[in-house]
C-alpha cells in the first residue's frame, strides 16, 4: 500500500479527531498515489499571515477543510494510519 517514496508524519493537535486521527498518531503518505475530493492529504500550506508549514487535512476541491490559507500544495494522500503507542497504552 505504501510505495517506495512513502513516508510517515506524526500528528500534532486534535483538528482531525472527527476522522479518527489523534494527536501522536502516524499518518503514512504516498506522494505517488492519486487523491480525490474528500481524501485526507498532507499539504504544504502558506497561511494568510505568511506562516508556512505542513498540514494533514481533508481536500475539498479547491481548498483544504478548516484551513484559511494563501496557497497550498498537496504532497500526497494518506494511505495508512498507525496509532501512537502512548495512546494505545492509555486506552
Amino acid at each position: 500500500m505504501l510505495g517506495p517514496n512513502g513516508f510517515g508524519v506524526v500528528i500534532k493537535g486534535t483538528s482531525m479527531l472527527h476522522r479518527g486521527i489523534n494527536d501522536g498518531d502516524i499518518v503514512w503518505i504516498d506522494p505517488d498515489q492519486p487523491y480525490a475530493c474528500g481524501d485526507v492529504v498532507l499539504a504544504f500550506v502558506c497561511s494568510l499571515s505568511g506562516k508556512q508549514g505542513l498540514a494533514v487535512k481533508i481536500i475539498r476541491g479547491e481548498y483544504l477543510e478548516d484551513v484559511e490559507c494563501r496557497e497550498f500544495h498537496v504532497i500526497g494522500p494518506a494511505v495508512l494510519l498507525t496509532r501512537s503507542l502512548a495512546r494505545a497504552r492509555s486506552c
